[in-house]
């Protein structure tokens, strides 16, 4: 997902940089490892999974929707 993080806010089309987006995603996780590195010794394993595998399976279906639904509409635009 990260590889193509440049490619998805390019594709997006946002009025900020795509390359800035793209560091400000690797920062993000960077602070994110470093805040998560305690709290991995206080949560069981489990929990650890199962959390980390709902926010990952919601954000690819978030992801997956924008996606389709913007082919879709190009189709569908340019078919008529």
């Amino acid at each position: 997902m990260t590889y193509y993080s440049l490619d998805i806010f390019i594709e997006s089309k946002v009025d900020i940089n795509p390359y800035i987006m793209a560091i400000l995603v690797q920062g993000s996780f960077t602070i994110g490892y470093a805040l998560s590195t305690p709290l991995m010794d206080r949560m069981r394993k489990k929990v650890q999974f199962a959390l980390s595998g709902s926010i990952m399976v919601v954000s690819y279906l978030i992801l997956g929707f924008c996606l389709y639904f913007k082919v879709s509409v190009l189709f569908f635009k340019n078919t008529w």
